[in-house]
């Protein structure tokens, strides 16, 4: 059995003003910072962001939806095994005509089809597979801890959120 591994994803960013005699200077400046790391590093990020707000001039934080911080540790799924029951086999006769072979994948015996008929399917099993590899990419991760501030985790991590 396989032990179970797990991924923190952390993005912080924030949009401030600089502070000069307690007022907010009008030019906007960025601090950014994003990654993974693996393991559970959820708490060490989630101190280091508050670090990071504390040592800011708070009150020069712009808040527009650019600013915030989405710390989220996961579980990752094994990889991803897509199992073919049939596949195609495509090859060219001495004389120059295209013919196709059906293979089934359990017994490992060749059919010979229609060329287009098998063009048609293999193209159709492509996009299934396609569609799956896309479906379980959005279900390899299940969130476990997340911290989020103003706006954070407006990101891609949010489809993972559940």
């Amino acid at each position: 059995m396989s032990e179970i591994k797990l991924r923190t994803r952390y993005r912080i960013v924030f949009v401030y003003r600089e502070l000069r005699n307690g007022k907010c200077v009008d030019t906007p400046m960025m601090y950014k910072n994003s990654g993974a790391v693996d393991g559970d590093a959820f708490r060490e990020y989630v101190e280091f962001s508050k670090e990071i707000e504390n040592s800011l001039p708070t009150k020069c934080i712009i808040d527009d939806g650019w600013t915030g911080v989405c710390i989220i540790t996961y579980k990752l799924k094994e990889k991803f095994v897509y199992h073919k029951k049939i596949y195609h086999i495509f090859k060219t006769r001495k004389d120059g005509v295209m013919i196709a072979y059906q293979v089934d994948v359990r017994t490992g015996r060749k059919k010979q089809i229609n060329k287009k008929v098998a063009m048609r399917r293999h193209k159709a099993q492509l996009r299934r597979e396609k569609k799956s590899k896309k479906k379980l990419a959005e279900a390899k991760k299940q969130v476990i801890k997340q911290y989020q501030r103003y706006a954070g985790c407006r990101s891609t991590d949010v489809k993972y959120i559940m």
